[in-house]
């Protein structure tokens, strides 16, 4: 295999597994919980005569997190052994039935009668987080490769550090389970990895593309404006546009492998550039091995994660205290009163070097000083006391945000011109930091007041007396019968002239 290998999951469907072979997929998983349902009763069924030539097959058998019975996975494990016995010389990767609810004796009793007599180079045993990480440290001593199942790990950077830190130590191959995150596949040293995700785009309605960099995943609520944006993507890579903007499933499955495929091209080259990235000699972070391992307590035999004994015991009061790390105490001079010296004072500053790891930086994939178990090469200096300091920081703001909004412009553009909303996102933004910046440099001098009266006098016969809140007063009480013909008599009598044409 390359540096790195993706398998697609989903090849004991007949329909994905004739798709993969036709797009080329180097890798597929066979789940075998799945595919026992559909084996023959009478026929033996057999890995060569269903997969090409050349196409890794990796066996699985699927059963972390299905709800089994007991009996039924005994069972399950029996049928798994005999397929496993019937087809090992054409499987490529073969891992050991997991069954965590038989626990963990049944696991390596199953792993000493069977799975270790298997090919050094097939048999791989899956590690859990409750299996401690001294278990894990066991499986890097004595195995060539280790599979670590990808919903335990998530974005646990703690345990993806110690991960990379066991595939350098032993040399040992990672292979990552069920993996959805393409940030997990690309800063964890996997040399394979198994992924569904593919499938998402037919049953969730997702949209998968790699855009030349990146692997975007698009969720079913941007899908139509998404394969607007991406259409021209799509008709230079060889697929009919308009089948996909009619969400046809065939032509969808077909460009959604086509991007994983390339994705996978990307993280294998990543891999031989990282190798050749390592400096010897260089000043090294502490590893991975040698820190803290708080979030996974170990014993003999399981692991619980816990950041306090149990019960209300307090934790130890520490005697010296340090200040938290992302800042750093900086020495000015103050101002002073006339006549008196200058003061020098100690105030806390944010830190201006960097306390990420290049293992784990979210960027390692792409940044050029990349260095294995290395601190990070750059210091982010930021100093912003005054106003003038504040303005100039606004000023940058603005001016990187406007090279933002016309660089996504000129991908608007290059996509065919059709209104992307995360361009137009980008511009409210721009916007907004113009008008603080606005409201930052108004020396404009202003008061507001609010006043507030209940009952009695009004609220200008209070401020201004009684003079100035006459013209304002309406009539106290509507007139009886006696004062409205006294107003009517004092009306004028008047000759009604009729209007002349001229007029």
């Amino acid at each position: 295999m390359s540096g790195f290998t993706l398998f697609f999951q989903g090849a004991d469907v007949p329909g994905w597994r004739k798709m993969l072979a036709e797009q080329g997929a180097a890798g597929v998983g066979l789940s075998f919980r799945h595919l026992a349902e559909r084996l023959p009763k009478t026929k033996v069924w057999k890995v060569a005569d269903n997969f090409p030539e050349g196409q890794a097959v990796l066996l699985d058998p699927a059963i972390h997190g299905a709800e089994i019975d007991l009996d039924d996975l005994q069972a399950l494990a029996d049928k798994y052994v005999d397929f496993v016995e019937i087809n090992v010389d054409r499987l490529d990767i073969i891992s050991e039935f997991d069954a965590l609810p038989l626990g963990l004796d049944w696991i390596e009793g199953m792993r000493r009668d069977f799975f270790d007599k298997l090919p050094v180079d097939k048999f791989m045993p899956v590690w859990h987080k409750d299996h401690g990480l001294q278990a894990l440290e066991a499986l890097g001593e004595r195995y060539d490769r280790i599979a670590v199942v990808g919903a335990e790990m998530s974005e646990n950077t703690q345990l993806r550090g110690r991960l990379n830190s066991i595939h350098q130590k032993y040399s040992v191959d990672l292979h990552g389970v069920s993996i959805a995150s393409p940030d997990v596949l690309l800063n964890t040293r996997y040399s394979t990895a198994s992924t569904s995700s593919w499938l998402s785009a037919m049953r969730f309605g997702e949209t998968i593309v790699w855009d030349g960099s990146r692997l975007k995943r698009y969720p079913m609520h941007m899908k139509e404006a998404a394969r607007k944006r991406h259409r021209s993507l799509f008709t230079r890579a060889g697929f009919d546009a308009d089948a996909i903007a009619k969400d046809e499933p065939n032509e969808v499955a077909r460009f959604t492998i086509w991007s994983w495929r390339q994705f996978e091209e990307h993280v294998a080259k990543r891999r031989g550039v990282r190798h050749l990235e390592v400096v010897q000699g260089s000043d090294v972070a502490t590893t991975w091995a040698e820190e803290s391992e708080e979030t996974i307590v170990e014993d003999d035999r399981s692991a619980v994660a816990a950041s306090h004994p149990a019960g209300r015991n307090l934790p130890a009061v520490r005697e010296q205290r340090a200040i938290l790390p992302v800042f750093e105490t900086t020495r000015i001079q103050a101002p002073s009163e006339a006549g008196e010296p200058v003061k020098t004072v100690d105030v806390l500053s944010l830190r201006s070097s960097s306390m990420r790891k290049c293992d784990t930086c979210y960027v390692a994939t792409n940044c050029p000083a990349f260095i294995e178990n290395s601190a990070c090469a750059y210091d982010i200096p930021v100093e912003v006391k005054t106003k003038d300091q504040l303005l100039a920081l606004l000023t940058g703001m603005i001016e990187m945000q406007s090279q933002r909004v016309l660089f996504a412009r000129f991908n608007e553009e290059l996509e065919g011109g059709y209104p992307d909303p995360n361009l137009s996102n980008e511009m409210d933004r721009l916007f907004k930091l113009v008008e603080r910046m606005k409201d930052i440099q108004d020396n404009r001098e202003f008061m507001k007041m609010t006043v507030e009266t209940r009952g009695g006098a009004g609220v200008l016969s209070r401020l201004f007396g009684e003079e100035a809140a006459g013209p304002t007063r309406l009539v106290d009480s509507p007139a009886d019968a006696r004062r409205t013909n006294e107003l009517m008599a004092e009306i004028l009598d008047a000759e009604i002239v009729e209007p002349t044409p001229n007029s």
